[in-house]
């Protein structure tokens, strides 16, 4: 109805009533309320026409009441009239009917949807996303009708999908590249070991000087080979973001003496200073990511050591703060080396060098600052330096550890443990070798004789499995993890088992060449009580064989 005939419709109801003060009175407060009415009415009109968003009103069974520019647009249609000619019903609309099933249902179930995404059918059969926002309400005629807004973000779906495959690409890439680093890691590891053990064989034997210096100089290539791989790994697993922060308690002083004492005979042999200086306020007792902080130091003294060719190498371990909660502590490197030449920005980057035209002259890949400033980023902590071309470079580090409150007596469990331990005898001397490299097999084999242990070797897990049925003096197993007919693994699981039901004891190590952490963590759960990585050196084998023996019962 047009305003003239709602004022004149007005003005018609008001002369019946005759020229009274009624009439006076409130004709012009009638005609100003419908005019608001109709100001309002047509502001309503405006927002429904001219809004963003596809607003309709359907009947249940998908009748169209009303629809705006919007929502007749998103379809590809020009009109509302073009529309309603095509579509007789909003059930047509969807591109599957169990979609349009299920949306239905949801309103009738809940009264109102939100943000809900389905699949829709264009003028042009184009299938589009949209996204709808709907309730169910009551008109005044008691019958329910359905109200809402609708969306396209056919857009935003496809920059989803491209986001998510791109997710997923770099996944599957950094799978793949791990597993490769992983791979190579073993490929290089599994011969390694065989030239280490070699070396240890030899040193067993009668050697001249002469032939005592070349072990050595193959014992340092072989460490700073190994050095490179694990560099390697820990650089590639920190920038894929694995490399996880695993807090314990541990005593930072005793870490910090024996990273020195560690490096003793390699300053020695340079004939250089080695000082060190720690603040014995600092709690003995703290909690941090220990095995991470030992190896920022051991990164920072290589460092030091590397390109310091006389004077002295100081560390130092300095008290900043303690609150009730925290120990906040500086660990400073100092030495007279080379200096650091050139752009000091680039020095914390992976495969960068003090000066790249020195890297002839001094070895290695340039990661153990990189591998500093991660770890420390991960611990919260910083690393910064001062530097003088041929004076020398000292390294600060701020790190800041947990304090721990109470503290439990160990020396109960200690006391126990020595107990337990002596009501075994050492007859139960038997260590069985799984392995089916010939020549680690071999090494192992003459080095554990040589500390008068007797030894079985087989070459893969079900003769693993046969021997512990067939000995019950068998007091360790060192247990490769992949070889033929039967992996390290499987047999593990069925001499557990086996272990369980003779109820005769036996711990398993397992001996692996991959040296990630993951690897190391899935080793444990598959049943292995211990582990040692390739290559090995002759005390790191006797050390977990003398922790890991089981020795046989006192009758």
């Amino acid at each position: 109805m047009k305003k003239q005939d709602n004022e004149l419709e007005l003005r018609n109801k008001l002369m019946g009533l005759g020229e009274s003060s009624v009439q006076k009175t409130y004709y012009p407060e009638l005609l100003k309320k419908l005019k608001e009415i109709e100001k309002a009415e047509k502001n309503y009109h405006s927002i429904f026409e001219n809004a963003i968003e596809g607003i309709f009103q359907t009947k249940i069974n998908g009748e169209v009441l009303n629809i705006n520019k919007s929502f007749y647009e998103i379809f590809s249609y020009n009109t509302e009239k073009e529309f309603l000619e095509n579509v007789s019903s909003t059930y047509e609309i969807y591109k599957n009917k169990i979609d349009r099933d299920k949306l239905i249902e949801e309103i009738m179930k809940k009264k109102a949807i939100s943000k809900y995404e389905v699949e829709i059918l264009n003028k042009n059969g184009e299938v589009r996303w949209v996204s709808i926002n709907a309730k169910l309400i009551t008109d005044d005629n008691g019958e329910e009708i359905i109200e809402g807004s609708i969306i396209d973000i056919t857009e935003e779906k496809k920059i989803k999908k491209e986001l998510e495959m791109s997710r997923k690409k770099a996944e599957t890439e950094s799978r793949a590249k791990t597993l490769f680093l992983a791979n190579m890691s073993h490929e290089i590891r599994t011969p390694l070991n065989g030239i280490v053990g070699n070396i240890e064989l030899l040193k067993l034997t009668k050697t001249d000087l002469e032939q005592d210096e070349y072990i050595k100089n193959i014992d340092i290539s072989i460490d700073n080979l190994v050095s490179i791989i694990n560099d390697i790994l820990d650089i590639s697993k920190i920038e894929e973001g694995r490399y996880n922060i695993d807090n314990e308690k541990g005593n930072l002083k005793k870490i910090f003496y024996e990273v020195y004492d560690s490096f003793k005979n390699d300053m020695l042999k340079k004939n250089l200073t080695f000082e060190i200086s720690v603040n014995d306020n600092i709690p003995s007792m703290l909690e941090s990511d220990f095995t991470k902080i030992r190896q920022v130091l051991y990164n920072l003294i290589s460092n030091s050591l590397k390109f310091t060719e006389k004077g002295y190498i100081k560390i130092k371990l300095n008290l900043l703060e303690i609150t009730s909660k925290t120990t906040k502590v500086e660990i400073i490197v100092e030495d007279t080396g080379i200096g650091i030449i050139g752009d000091h920005k680039e020095i914390f980057n992976p495969f960068v060098q003090g000066d790249m035209s020195y890297t002839k002259k001094y070895k290695g890949a340039g990661l153990g600052l990189a591998i500093c400033k991660k770890i420390l980023d991960n611990l919260n902590g910083k690393i910064y330096f001062n530097s003088v071309p041929d004076k020398g470079t000292t390294f600060y580090v701020e790190l800041t550890l947990n304090n721990i409150v109470n503290i439990v007596d160990t020396s109960n469990v200690i006391e126990k443990s020595e107990r337990f331990q002596n009501e075994y005898e050492e007859n139960k001397d038997i260590i069985l070798v799984a392995e089916d490299n010939d020549i680690i097999r071999e090494t192992f084999s003459i080095l554990l004789k040589h500390k008068k242990y007797n030894v079985i070797s087989v070459v893969n897990g079900k003769e693993a499995v046969e021997a512990y049925k067939k000995n019950k003096n068998i007091g360790l197993i060192l247990m490769d993890i992949q070889m033929p007919i039967m992996n390290g693994i499987e047999a593990t699981k069925e001499i557990k088992l086996l272990e369980e039901y003779q109820n005769n004891k036996i711990n398993i190590i397992a001996l692996t060449a991959y040296a990630m952490k993951e690897d190391r963590e899935k080793i444990i759960k598959y049943g292995f009580d211990d582990y040692i990585v390739k290559p090995v050196k002759t005390e790191m084998l006797y050390e977990i064989v003398e922790k890991n023996m089981i020795y046989k019962k006192k009758s």
